[in-house]
């Protein structure tokens, strides 16, 4: 199932990395978001400043959605054969697109938006002035590495009149990062590594018990 691992705010009716269009500048509080052994989650601040000839006729509704690096699920059902639960049943993205009241697709919903994922706020932007808007955006624990795309479109009378895109990009810092990268470069060495801190974690681990 291909879909986007996302952060979603709407809003209708209601720093770092700018963009602007014609008619709208949009900017988010910080460029980047780094995750560390200790991270449960971050917020960041969507601004947008639109033309005051758009905001004349009244503050129009604005959307804001914010989408997380692609990624690949194969959702599988689960069948009790012979006393015992078996995957029976798969969807992968060659369906998920096709039945979109499949139960595998709400099931998967269902799990993306325990884990905050997936998310919607019909109250997520606050006007600050006539013609400058913000949106608070919360970026799970569970959030994916990669890069997010933020767009932002103004509406009136459910039509789109602007948009504009930015970004920010989810990384590993420190420790953690050169851990991953390093894994990455070298999989055999980190594998035998790993390998070898267990072993030496199982024997001095079986020395304390002894005694």
């Amino acid at each position: 199932m291909m879909v986007r691992a996302a952060v979603l705010i709407l809003a209708l009716l209601g720093g770092c990395g700018m963009a602007r269009a014609d008619g709208l500048v949009v900017s988010v509080s910080q460029a980047q978001v780094h995750i560390t052994s200790g991270f449960t989650g971050a917020d960041l601040v969507v601004f947008g400043v639109m033309d005051p000839q758009d905001a004349a006729g009244g503050s129009p509704d604005v959307v804001v959605t914010v989408r997380g690096p692609g990624q690949t699920f194969t959702t599988w059902r689960k069948t009790r054969v012979l006393g015992l639960w078996m995957n029976k049943q798969r969807i992968g993205d060659d369906h998920a697109d096709v039945v979109s009241a499949d139960p595998f697709r709400a099931a998967f919903l269902r799990i993306q938006q325990a884990q905050g994922l997936y998310r919607e706020n019909t109250c997520g932007v606050t006007f600050i002035a006539p013609h400058v808007f913000r949106a608070e955006v919360a970026i799970p624990g569970t959030a994916p590495l990669g890069r997010y795309q933020v767009e932002v479109q103004l509406l009136r009378g459910g039509r789109p009149v602007a948009s504009a895109t930015t970004s920010f990009d989810v990384q590993k810092t420190g420790v953690e990062q050169s851990i991953a990268e390093f894994s990455q470069r070298n999989g055999l060495l980190y594998g035998l590594a790993v390998a070898m801190g267990s072993l030496m974690l199982g024997g001095v681990a079986s020395i304390l018990f002894r005694r």
